[in-house]
């Protein structure tokens, strides 16, 4: 990218004069509504005492950055706003509901062309590839590990866990007849998700290679369900009835065990939390019986978001600050996906050319890549989002060896 030079200041010249200079031609810029490009401090080159790291220069006309000696290119380019369509296996429905730390690889499930059910693992590459099942004629993926290596879900009727290596192995129950993982550590180590007992009741669990499926209890009542846990193994969300027979939010931990973090209704669905479990988001049922999306935090504790009856709190970046899920847009009469952050609220995602959308999980803090399900006018279909950004990338062009860097405008 070439830019107008609008001056040049020597690298002979001491400190005290590069700054001034550059001030100078910052203030009789600033009349004109623009912005001077700086250097980043450092050996060398060129600083204009604010600190500021990381910033632009032109060099001869070409926009570059500089880092000690060296000079880097730099290219910015934008990446659009896209939904893509990651297509069935066959049938006419599919849903995606995770997503690996990437974005590279999606599970959820698909029928395919006989009107079975099956867990799928998409990559760009591959596209939607089936993963089988323990014998019977469905399955379905609901989490996929941060690295990408472990798909867990339910083979009916029981919990499973795949990986490229070994394929799909059946997790067992608790003593009764079904179970379901949910989600895996980012290694694939630990996976929770419910499975019934010998008395049929939902019990939250643990599962590891070496100590297999252990119930991690329930706050005093008779039923549990763990929904998530963090990347690094050592945070557990869920739910359990407590000795009144609601459902409240929980946090397990192998020192702490199941702590009561509340809630807010009759029934409460936690659905995903950061990776150090500062945030945790969901929906909890109000009296009227319609799901309500709700944030937890520390501070906070379990309070609404504001989104409405039908709301739903389905994923949260790794860092806690954007949230995505679904809700229903009035003013379209439609379900719509939305994109949530403390200060903008709530906006919503667009379809696949349908008349709703439903967000699951985030994968970035930065670039948003998402994954859901949406209507295509005729079927519902899993779909991967990626919202604006732009990308710079560096390249080595050289040293600093000139007396003379140009200076340009930034548009």
């Amino acid at each position: 990218m070439r830019l107008p030079v609008i001056g040049n200041i020597s690298t002979k010249d001491g400190a005290t004069n590069k700054n001034a200079r550059l001030t100078n031609m910052l203030a009789e810029q600033k009349k004109n509504g623009t912005t001077l490009a700086t250097v980043r401090p450092g050996l060398n080159t060129l600083a204009t005492g604010s600190g500021a790291g990381n910033s632009l220069v032109c060099f001869g006309g070409e926009l570059v950055n500089i880092y000690g000696d060296t000079v880097y290119s730099s290219q910015t380019y934008s990446i659009e706003e896209s939904m893509t369509d990651l297509g069935t296996l066959g049938g006419t429905t599919s849903v995606a509901y995770d997503v690996s730390a990437d974005g590279e690889i999606v599970v959820g499930y698909a029928y395919n062309g006989s009107g079975q059910q099956r867990a799928f693992r998409w990559t760009s590459a591959g596209g939607m590839v089936d993963l089988g099942t323990l014998g019977g004629a469905s399955s379905t993926a609901r989490g996929v590990s941060s690295d990408g290596t472990t798909i867990v879900g339910q083979s009916a009727p029981t919990a499973f866990r795949w990986t490229s290596g070994g394929g799909m192995v059946d997790l067992g129950t608790l003593g009764g007849a079904y179970s379901e993982a949910i989600k895996a550590s980012s290694d694939g180590g630990i996976i929770v998700g419910w499975a019934w007992n010998a008395l049929s009741k939902y019990r939250a669990f643990r599962w590891t290679s070496d100590g297999g499926m252990v119930d991690l209890g329930t706050l005093g009542g008779a039923e549990s369900q763990a929904t998530y846990i963090t990347p690094d193994g050592i945070k557990i969300i869920g739910k359990s009835k407590a000795a009144n027979e609601e459902y409240h939010l929980f946090l397990w931990t192998s020192g702490g065990g199941m702590s009561d973090l509340g809630s807010l209704g009759i029934d409460i669905d936690p659905q995903c939390m950061s990776d150090d479990g500062g945030v945790i988001v969901g929906s909890y049922t109000n009296e009227s019986a319609n799901p309500v999306a709700f944030i937890w935090t520390e501070s906070g504790g379990v309070q609404d978001m504001g989104l409405g009856d039908g709301s739903v709190a389905s994923g949260v970046s790794p860092n806690g600050g954007v949230v995505v899920g679904s809700y229903y847009n009035t003013s379209l009469g439609q379900y719509r996906g939305f994109i949530w952050t403390p200060s903008e609220g709530a906006t919503y995602l667009g379809t696949l050319g349908g008349n709703s959308s439903f967000a699951h999980r985030i994968a970035t803090n930065d670039h948003k890549i998402i994954v859901g399900r949406s209507n295509n006018g005729a079927n519902t279909h899993a779909f991967l989002y990626e919202d604006d950004h732009e990308e710079t990338t560096s390249t080595a062009i050289g040293t600093v060896t000139d007396n003379f860097f140009d200076f340009a405008l930034i548009p």
